[in-house]
Parts: C-alpha cells; sequence; structure tokens
C-alpha cells in the first residue's frame, strides 16, 4: 500500500501542477476544465490517503485473523457468538414466544436473547449479543439489534464488525419444519454498504429432540490460561 501510494500521489501532483497552470495562464472552457480537473485530483487523494488506508487496515486485520483464528476467534474461547453468527453455528437453539417478549435460548455456552416486542431506545450498555427488539411483518418476524460491544467474529474466516453494528433479522415460517432467515448488517465503520445474507433453518426433528447442554469453559481453560499454568 505505501509503494503504491507514493507513485500515486507523485503522479496526481504532477497533474494538479498542470491544471494550475492551465488555470491562470487560459481562459473560458480551458479554465473549467482546470477547475474540474483540479477537483478530480484533491477527490483522488483524499480517497487513496484516507479511504484506502482505512479499508486496507480493515483488510489487513481480517487477513490475520484468518491465518490466526484458533488463537484469535471469541467464539473458539467460549465467548458468546453474537448475532447473527449465533443463528448458523452447528449447535442448536429454541423459541419461546409469550404476550410480552420472545425468548432465544442457544446450545452454545448457554446463550440467551431477550426480544423486546417495543424500542427499548439505546442500549443501556454493550454486550456479546447486543440489544434486540421485533415486531410482526405479514408472516415475518423482524429482529433489530444493537449494542453490541465490537468483539464478536461473523465466522472463522476472520471476518468481523465494530460496536457500530446494526442487524435486523427476519424469521419466515415456511412450513412446520423449516423457517426461512434473513440478515441485513450494517457496519459504517467496517462495511461500505449494507449487505444480506439468507438461508433456512430446519427443525430438529425426533421424539428425543431437546435442546442440550454445550458448557465449552471446560474445553478452553487451556488456552485461555494456560499460559499463566503454575510450573
Amino acid at each position: 500500500y505505501t509503494k503504491s501510494r507514493t507513485a500515486i500521489i507523485d503522479a496526481n501532483i504532477t497533474t494538479l501542477l498542470a491544471a494550475i497552470i492551465l488555470f491562470f495562464m487560459g481562459s473560458g472552457p480551458v479554465k473549467g476544465f482546470a477547475v474540474t480537473l483540479g477537483v478530480g485530483i484533491f477527490t483522488t487523494l483524499f480517497s487513496v490517503y484516507f479511504i484506502a488506508r482505512l479499508f486496507t487496515s480493515l483488510y489487513v486485520i481480517r487477513n490475520k485473523n484468518k491465518e490466526d483464528w484458533l488463537n484469535r476467534d471469541p467464539e473458539i474461547k467460549c465467548y458468546l457468538p453474537g448475532v447473527p453468527r449465533a443463528t448458523y453455528m452447528p449447535y442448536a437453539f429454541q423459541i419461546f414466544q409469550s404476550a410480552e417478549a420472545v425468548f432465544f435460548a442457544y446450545e452454545y455456552a448457554g446463550a440467551t436473547r431477550n426480544i423486546l416486542l417495543q424500542d427499548p431506545g439505546e442500549a443501556p450498555v454493550d454486550s456479546w449479543m447486543g440489544q434486540s427488539w421485533g415486531y410482526w411483518e405479514d408472516n415475518s418476524f423482524i429482529i433489530k439489534t444493537n449494542g453490541f460491544n465490537g468483539q464478536t467474529w461473523l465466522d472463522r474466516s476472520g471476518n468481523f464488525h465494530s460496536d457500530k453494528l446494526n442487524v435486523t433479522e427476519k424469521y419466515t415460517l415456511v412450513n412446520e419444519h423449516v423457517m426461512e432467515y434473513e440478515a441485513t448488517l450494517e457496519d459504517e465503520e467496517t462495511y461500505t454498504r449494507p449487505w444480506t445474507i439468507k438461508m433456512n433453518l430446519y427443525t430438529k426433528a425426533g421424539q428425543d429432540a431437546q435442546l442440550q447442554q454445550f458448557k465449552c469453559v471446560e474445553f478452553v481453560e487451556e488456552l485461555l490460561y494456560g499460559e499463566w499454568r503454575a510450573k
């Protein structure tokens, strides 16, 4: 990035000098062209120096996460997975509903989500699973979640987000065994635009189907605390 940035800046400075010369020595349409050229050059320099630098930095972080995911991924260390990752992990979850709220219980690490049925306003504190509220839209249940602490990942490939993440989920029951799931992610500090994932969720069938407990802490104690073990 540093080498390419230097070359781009040098080339644009040369063009900017040409625009300045045209502006002071030209007249009429030539001056107009010089102004347009100069504005374009300043925009390019701004993009190279600030915007490109930002996204290069995010790309480097993602790649470092991916290369060392076994030590960096919060899910490996048994921290709560966040939203929407909790939905597509290989562990079941169960949905409970009452007149006042909807409750999600996850098999992984005893994670839970309490979905309020009216907007409670700004989250009082940032958290791993965020603050959620939902409402019905025809046959779909919409959940809006924010107030994240910015420490969860989306997957083991190192894709991450900031604490500005806003997630809008859509749950639509297709039949008694299939639910369509859609999640739109917005994060002005990490992504250039909102993006959406979509998949089907399937009922865990069988007479013995029930939510199990995956208490993962005991499996990662060595990873978390091994360096402090007494010699």
